[in-house]
């Protein structure tokens, strides 16, 4: 007998709880995820994130910015809002920033687009940062 258990007198059978069945339970895998809770998470994500997160469309013009990027560039979104990307740039990104998207879009070769890099931003006030 465990020492531990000592002393304790187990319940007669009659009187111990009874366990359901167990009913089959669905994980992620079998699951088939549902577009809207995607779309909340996705949503949750941009709009707490701690970093700026910018979107364009292939043309460059501003699909979204969420809260940070707003605070890091000093506009809203209402003011940027299908405005071309190339207003949250300093030069000489700026004036070639177009070239780079239609050659990416013609060649779907990745030379400036579509490649991870460092560059400076500039802010509404035309203030440039890294």
């Amino acid at each position: 007998m465990n020492p531990a258990s000592q002393g304790r007198q187990r319940a007669p059978k009659a009187a111990r709880p009874t366990r359901k069945a167990s009913t089959p339970r669905t994980t992620a895998a079998d699951a088939a995820p549902d577009p809207k809770d995607s779309d909340a998470r996705l949503r949750a994500v941009f709009d707490t994130a701690v970093e700026g997160i910018v979107t364009i469309d292939d043309r460059g013009r501003i699909d979204s910015i969420n809260p940070a990027a707003e605070r890091m560039f000093g506009w809203s979104p209402g003011e940027l809002l299908g405005k071309n990307i190339n207003a949250l740039m300093p030069e000489p990104y700026r004036s070639g920033h177009d070239g780079h998207l239609a050659r990416y879009r013609k060649t779907r070769q990745r030379r400036i687009i579509g490649i991870g890099r460092e560059v400076f931003g500039r802010r509404k006030d035309g203030t440039v940062f890294p």
